[in-house]
């Protein structure tokens, strides 16, 4: 007998493509329960789920104290009403291959891993290169833009396409809905601090269609290192990886300040070179001289939101707890 799988899909306003989720969901060849958790959408999309059988919940317009994360809370409302021994995550904008949630399954039953996933196959360059050269540049700071070559341990699986052992989730307590971001990284965190392994998998990728502009790239790029200084403060997670944006522009700084003019313009050129290396070695034969320049600008782009970003995470939420202790003293 075939195993069910449950298939927790958080949306808004995202109806198009939710319909292209949900029908590569129908074709799987393991039987899946959908459960759309919906954040009030005012277009189609309530209508798309329950047209494809979905299970749909909503969430409440006005969380409750403390929750500040909806995605968060949509995926650990999900995983109420779910079912199975298998628990798979994905975002309204992923296209699965047929034999996603068996072989996902079946990796996962075998013991070594309690978290698998499958990655995604990087954009057509044919088709959006600026999304293709996004994909490369991620490459180089985190497993969830990777195509997995061979069975592989990775620090975290990217909840656009993860699937969970049940009891696991139950075990840690599911996603902290208290955080303002990188909920699913925090999450493999926890179980990874309990000796538990995180496996990609080399079969059945995702298609990810995250188009993205240059305006949106910045952004995304800012509140992922926003997330990241946010959990240093406020759950003391420190990762040198994730630092090293903001101590390079540490760097560049005092350099302008105190070093002589011709060590700073070395050290420009040294960065430079390194990215330039990176882009050359990351595009290989697909390298082309507008596709390096544009990854330089990405490069440098990612480094300057990301370092500016994990500084003001770790400024907001500093300042948000001496708020709330402010507001405590008041109280006494």
């Amino acid at each position: 007998m075939k195993p069910l799988i449950d298939v927790v899909i958080p949306t808004k306003n995202c109806a198009d493509d939710l319909r292209r989720c949900l029908e590569s969901l129908k074709r799987q060849t393991v039987p899946v329960h959908v459960i759309v958790v919906d954040a009030n959408s005012t277009d189609d999309t309530v209508r798309v789920a329950r047209e494809y059988g979905c299970t749909v919940l909503f969430e409440p317009k006005d969380l409750p104290d403390p929750v500040n994360n909806r995605c968060a809370f949509a995926r650990n409302l999900g995983l109420r009403y779910c079912r199975s021994m298998a628990v798979a995550f994905l975002d309204a904008d992923v296209e699965v291959p047929s034999g996603w949630a068996e072989e996902l399954y079946n990796a996962l039953m075998t013991g070594c891993a309690v978290a698998v996933t499958s990655g995604c196959t990087p954009p057509d360059p044919d088709e959006d290169e600026f999304a293709f050269l996004v994909n490369r540049v991620l490459q180089f700071g985190s497993s969830h833009a990777w195509r997995f070559e061979e069975h592989t341990l990775v620090e975290s699986v990217p909840t656009y396409n993860a699937m969970y052992l049940r009891d696991v989730l139950d075990e840690v307590g599911g996603f902290d809905e208290s955080l303002e971001g990188a909920e699913d990284w925090e999450l493999n965190y926890r179980l990874r601090q309990k000796g538990y392994l995180l496996m990609g998998v080399p079969f059945s990728p995702v298609k990810h269609r995250h188009h993205i502009t240059l305006r949106e790239f910045i952004r995304e790029m800012f509140g992922y290192g926003w997330s990241r200084g946010h959990l240093l403060i406020k759950k003391h997670i420190l990762t040198v990886k994730n630092m090293l944006p903001s101590l390079a522009i540490f760097g560049f700084i005092f350099s302008l300040l105190f070093l002589p003019w011709w060590i700073t313009i070395r050290l420009i050129f040294l960065y430079l070179w390194v990215n330039f290396m990176l882009s050359f070695r990351s595009l290989g034969l697909l390298s082309t001289p507008k596709r390096l320049a544009i990854m330089q600008l990405l490069f440098i782009l990612f480094h300057g939101s990301y370092g500016v970003g994990y500084l003001k995470g770790i400024l907001d939420t500093i300042f948000l707890r001496k708020q709330i202790n402010i507001n405590k003293d008041s109280r006494k």
